[in-house]
């Protein structure tokens, strides 16, 4: 960094310091213990470093120093020249430039001189390594030196002989950085120069450049930081006082300059402070977040804070949560482990890995009272938190008693804070049981179902609140934290009882110090394996009753123990058991491979291949004992077993046979089970066939004999979910929920085979089972028996209804761009979704089961035709079914337009049986932006007089590069919302509002501007994008009118962007601040002077004719030595007096018409012509001699523009053009008089 630039500007306060201070996170935590020593005695102009063990400080008169992360000491430069700037590479190697072209590398702990390349001054210096450094300097100079020699880097870059004031570079690009802010662009990789960047352009004054990881450049010019982004360039914080030097370390950014002044950026806002006793004129940060200062006066300032500790940490991934008294982990130092309380429930789907879901009546975690929970001067907290709904005055999050610190949802309370509404139920930290000064309300209402990241912090000086890593709310505050010795409860108040939180906490850590909002953004982004507490289980399915005569199919999936969810990863070996001694197996339907060692003992190993879930078998079982269970175990681990939720199994000697369709005589080899996944309320047959052996018919086959009508009963079993309220029917008779309960229906047979009708209105997986207990036979003792396998039944649809925005505002299902809007892309509405079977009825059961079965909504748009069509995106989505309804109140959508939405089941799944695809809802929307992104370019007056960089006050002056915002519609999250366009781009002028234009000095006239309905000049480019050009109609000018002292043309420009259904800029108003002119922003008060003359009739009289402009009040008018720009002025002669006629005189100039109405037809000579525009102000007036005889006297009189006219008629208002008198001859008795001149 160039720190002689600024010293100028700064050294007339008499100031200059080295300071050095925990880097600017610190701020947001507690004041700094600072020590202050002076090191030498020299001023300090740059400073670098490598790590808070190697700082380098370099300035005034060849002055380093060295920081070895105790002390400074002096290192020998051997040079007596100003060093303006310092690079430390490593330990080893470092880079210093200074005045005279010096140039110094750091080899081996000594000073090396590199110069000899340059005379001119070097600002700035940067380096990658020993063999790639770069410096900067006057008139544009850029250099590199490669280990060996500098090479001239000026031409390739096309700097413009502009001084460079400093330099930075990463790992891609070099940015070198004018004095005008103006940036030469060097492409590491490819090894080019880009074309000069003027996006920051901005008068002088420009001092110094770093950039950040994510591609982002930083300048700063007097108080402004500015932040280039890749083609645009905006100003983004302003301090009180000149800025000097900047740098930065991951999203925090230091800026030091005069009395001390620190600006700074603390990863979500900037902060300013004083933190320096003198002026500061360069900044370098520690890979440790260390900030050192350079500047005036020989001191070095070392401000120290202590980092906050973690204190506790309960990342709420406790397997055993569900069980009262457990214990919850602290991974902490302190081991300060909680106990679960009232019914602690895992929640498997926690924000991170799993979380404690908490009833909101009775469940809560108790963590003992101890000293280290007790934070008397600084204490933060983070948690990730979701609530159920039904919300209430106090919740907790936490307490630590009510007098000494919690988290909890807001009261009512009168609280103090400094945003409006004090919004009840809003998250609230809460210190020393206070209901006013020491609450602080985020005014963030928790939405149900949303994971909140909610984090707090202290240090007796200032309360902040975070929600989704946002600082949303602090207050002052200085009061100690109260002791207390009541128990931490996480979900309840252990002072306050009965406060308890109904939803789910994740991931709660407490710190004994106040963290930043870059450690606030660590914990809420933080990730980790998660490990799951569920291992895996198997699910049998039968239909309970088999043959003897024949095989039995059986179904076993394996899931996960906890979710219910298919395991695709298992791949064991499972053991399948009769556990009777009897039956054979065989492989029906898998990937894996089925080892029957022994037949008929009852026992096979499987082993089980990857993603198949599922696995069909067939037993033979034609002896053994007659009812048994089936297991199925992990060879392993028996613990690994299946749910034994399938029943027993009972075999016989005949049954009936139950199938999807009717079965042939005779019957294949293997009988499918009846498992066809049917439609609620949609009738479908089930075929019962009298199947197997009778003592009078040893053939295995179907039962002719079972013939004409027979008394059945008939019963039917929930298999997922495991309860319901709606009776499937067969043959219009609701079946009994139970074989006890059953009654007798009729069913007639024909040759052993009936088929009957079946209807069910729910959804869900059910078994229907069937009994003849009259039949005669000593073999079937409870009767001729058959059952279905367990069949899925699916919803007819899913509709949708309830479609609102957060305030319960109905959809106004707008037809087309002209409809209301419903809600802007990207925030939360809300839609209810009803699994309906056939008859338009809802189905209860859905969303019961084991894994709940949810619906997702796909969208179909609408209009704009051809538009952008993203997905729905939510966060939680529909809650819980109730009755088979269920309400999502996160839906959004990004985009702008119309759109129908469809519901169909979440994973397109439905128990296995295919995805439901429900109805689409009418017409939603309309969508319209959230805001406006607004991107500013850099605009450029025209400086009036090029040549003398300045402009007359009243003279208009017009955009050489006008003001364009470009404005991009974006959703809630900031992605474009490109269907902003056609009849939904709705930006118009008479939307806009505000255009101002102001200037920090003068009376700015802004009449000749264009109408605001019609400037800005607004065009739809497309992607969601528009540009608004602003115009200057014929001109800006200051108004003229007491004579006063120049002063720069500060211009800011600014405007609110609306349109026409109140979408707004992000930040209105939208501003162009201290427009620059392209030559100079000087505005002068001028005037054209002609002063009277008097010479012989027989000489060329030379008539002073002069630019002037106004000095100061002291000076009064001088000569504006910087005007050749002034035209277009008409000259005139009249009141001729004596005998001095009307033609007997003229202006020399180059021949007739010329350029001042009154030129002679002949050419003069060159030395006497007139001149328009003039040479340094003087138009040389020169008048031909009118010869002997035509003695006299002629009045001379300029037409000027109105801007360079001036009052010289006192009594008469207004200002007029000059004039002034030319005499030719000898006059009144001066007989004696050659030539007389009037002298001012």
């Amino acid at each position: 960094m160039r720190g002689f630039h600024c010293i100028c500007r700064l050294a007339a306060q008499g100031l200059l310091v080295l300071v050095l201070i925990t880097a600017n996170e610190a701020f947001a935590q507690s004041a700094p213990v600072c020590t202050t020593t002076t090191v030498g005695t020299e001023e300090f102009f740059g400073i670098s470093g490598s790590t808070d063990n190697n700082v380098i400080g370099v300035g005034d008169n060849g002055n380093i120093y060295r920081y070895n992360g105790s002390s400074w000491s002096a290192m020998n430069s051997g040079t007596g020249n100003d060093l303006n700037d310092v690079e430390v590479v490593n330990a080893a190697t470092a880079f210093a430039v200074g005045d005279g072209g010096v140039a110094l590398q750091l080899v081996g702990g000594a000073w090396v001189d590199r110069s000899g390349f340059t005379s001119r001054d070097l600002f700035g210096v940067w380096a990658a390594s020993a063999t790639e450094a770069y410096a900067v300097g006057d008139r544009g100079e850029i250099w590199l030196y490669n280990g060996v020699s500098w090479s001239d880097l000026s031409g390739a870059a096309g700097t413009d002989n502009r001084d460079l004031e400093d330099i930075w570079g990463d790992a891609n690009f070099i940015y070198a950085m004018s004095d005008r802010g103006e940036l030469y662009i060097y492409n590491r990789t490819t090894g080019t120069w880009a074309g000069r960047e003027d996006s920051c352009r901005s008068g002088n004054n420009f001092t110094d450049v770093w950039g950040d990881d994510s591609g982002n450049v930083y300048l700063v010019r007097r108080q402004d930081i500015y932040r280039y982004s890749g083609g645009s360039c905006q100003v983004i914080a302003s301090s009180s006082q000149f800025m000097s030097g900047l740098y930065g370390n991951g999203s925090q950014i230091n800026a030091g300059g005069a009395n001390g002044q620190v600006l700074y950026f603390d990863g979500s806002s900037w902060n300013q402070s004083t933190e320096a006793s003198s002026d500061i004129y360069d900044v370098w940060v520690s890979p440790d977040g260390t900030a050192y200062y350079g500047g005036d006066n020989a001191e070095i300032t070392r401000c120290a804070v202590a980092q906050p500790n973690i204190v506790a940490d309960w990342p709420m991934d406790d397997c055993t949560l569900g069980f009262n008294g457990s214990t919850v982990l602290d991974v902490g130092p302190n081991g300060l482990n909680g106990t679960t309380q009232g019914g602690v429930d895992v929640e498997a789907n926690g924000q991170l890995c799993s979380a404690a879901g908490l009833n909101g009546s009775s469940a809560y975690v108790r963590v003992a009272d101890t000293a280290a929970l007790d934070f008397a001067d600084a204490m933060s907290l983070a948690v990730w938190v979701r609530h159920n709904g039904g919300l209430s005055d106090w919740q907790a999050i936490l307490a630590k008693g009510d007098n000494s610190y919690r988290l909890h949802l807001n009261g009512g309370c009168e609280i103090a804070d400094n945003l409006p509404g004090n919004t009840r139920y809003g998250f609230t930290l809460g210190l020393n049981g206070g209901c006013g000064g020491a609450d602080l309300n985020s005014n963030v209402v928790p939405t149900p179902g949303v994971w909140y990241h909610v984090a707090a912090t202290y240090d007796r000086s200032v309360m902040r609140i975070y929600i989704n890593g946002n600082l949303v709310n602090s207050a002052n505050y200085t009061a100690a934290i109260n002791n207390s010795s009541y128990d931490l409860f996480i979900g309840e108040n252990s002072q306050n009882r009965g406060r308890y939180w109904n939803g789910d906490i994740d991931e709660l850590t407490f710190w004994d110090g106040a963290i930043s909002a870059t450690e606030v953004a660590a914990h809420m982004n933080r990730t980790r394996p998660c490990v799951s507490c569920a291992s895996a289980e198997f699910v049998i399915n039968h239909d309970n009753n088999g043959l003897h005569c024949v095989a039995e199919t059986i179904e076993v999936s394996v899931v996960d123990s906890i979710a219910g969810l298919p395991r695709l990863d298992y791949m064991a070996e499972v053991t399948l058991d009769t556990q009777t001694g009897n039956g054979s197996w065989t492989l029906v339907s898998g990937a894996g491979v089925l080892t029957d060692a022994t037949p008929d003992d009852g026992i096979a190993t499987y082993q089980w291949a990857l993603n198949d879930p599922n696995v069909v078998f067939a037993l033979s079982y034609p002896q053994g004992a007659s009812v048994f269970d089936i297991d199925v175990y992990q060879s392993s681990d028996s613990g690994i077993r299946d749910t034994d939720a399938e029943g027993l199994m009972t075999f016989s000697a005949s049954g009936f046979s139950v199938t999807a369709g009717p079965l042939s005589n005779p019957p294949p080899a293997t009988i499918a089970a009846f498992t066809a996944a049917q439609t609620a309320a949609v009738d479908f047959p089930v075929y019962l066939t009298a199947y197997g052996q009778t003592p009078t018919d040893p053939v295995c086959g179907v039962i002719e004999s079972y013939d004409g009508t027979r008394n059945l009963q008939v019963w039917y079993d929930y298999v997922n979910p495991v309860a319901g309220s709606i009776a499937p029917s067969v043959d219009g008779i609701a079946a009994a929920t139970s074989e006890a309960s059953a009654g007798t229906q009729s069913v007639v047979f024909n040759n052993g085979q009936a088929v009957v009708s079946a209807r069910y209105k729910d959804a869900g997986r059910i078994r229907l089972n069937f009994n003849d207990d009259n039949v005669a036979d000593p073999n079937l003792p409870n009767g001729i028996r058959g059952a279905t396998g367990a069949f899925v039944v699916r919803p007819y649809t899913f509709v949708l209804s309830g479609v609102q925005d957060p305030g319960g505002n109905p959809n106004p299902a707008a037809a087309d761009a002209g409809g209301a809007p419903f809600v802007a892309a990207g925030t939360p509405f809300t839609v209810s979704v009803s699994a309906q079977d056939a008859d338009g009825d809802v189905t209860p059961n859905y969303g019961q089961e084991t894994a709940a079965e949810t619906v997702t909504l796909t969208t179909t748009l609408l209009s704009p035709l051809g538009g952008n069509n993203p997905a729905i995106n939510f966060a939680t989505g529909f809650g819980a079914f109730v009755g088979g309804t269920a309400t999502g109140t996160d839906f959004s959508w990004p985009e702008v337009g119309i759109i129908s939405l469809t519901p169909e089941v979440g994973d397109g799944d439905y128990l296995g049986a295919g995805n439901v695809v429900g109805t689409p809802s009418a017409n939603v929307g309309r969508f319209i932006p959230d805001h406006f992104n607004a991107a500013t370019n850099v605009p450029e007056f025209a400086t009036a007089c090029t040549s003398g960089a300045f402009s007359y006050i009243g003279q208009n002056f017009v955009y050489v590069t006008p003001p364009v915002i470009t404005v991009t519609a974006v959703a809630a999250d900031d992605t474009p919302t490109v269907n902003y366009t056609g009849a939904y781009f709705r930006l118009q002028n008479s939307s806009l509002d505000g255009r101002s234009y102001v200037a920090a000095a003068g009376n700015l006239d802004t009449g000749n501007l264009p109408d605001p309905a019609v400037d800005p000049l607004i065009a739809a480019i497309g992607g969601g994008q528009a540009t608004l050009t602003f115009g200057v109609g014929t001109g800006l000018a200051f108004v003229k009118g007491v004579p006063e002292a120049p002063f720069d043309a500060d211009i800011s420009l600014s405007i609110d962007v609306f349109d026409t259904d109140g979408v707004a800029a992000q930040t209105n108003a939208v501003t162009f601040p201290d427009m620059a002119f392209n030559a100079g922003n000087e505005m002068r008060y001028g005037r054209v002077r002609l002063l009277s003359a008097v010479g012989s009739e027989l000489v060329n009289l030379q008539v002073p004719m002069l630019a002037e402009y106004f000095a100061d009040a002291a000076t009064g008018f001088i000569a504006n030595t910087d005007d050749s720009c002034t035209s277009d002025l008409t000259l005139s002669l009249g009141g001729f007096s004596g005998n001095l006629g009307a033609n007997e005189t003229c202006a020399i100039e180059n021949g007739s018409p010329g350029d001042s109405g009154i030129a002679c037809a002949a050419a003069g000579p060159a030395g006497l012509r007139y001149r328009e525009p003039p040479l340094g102000g003087d138009f040389n007036l020169n008048l031909l001699a009118p010869g002997s005889g035509n003695d006299g006297s002629t009045t001379v009189t300029a037409d000027v523009p109105a801007w360079l006219r001036f009052d010289w008629n006192a009594a008469i208002p207004g200002l007029e053009n000059p004039a002034g008198t030319a005499t030719f001859g000898i006059y009144r008795g001066e007989d004696r008089r050659i030539y007389t001149r009037e002298i001012y």
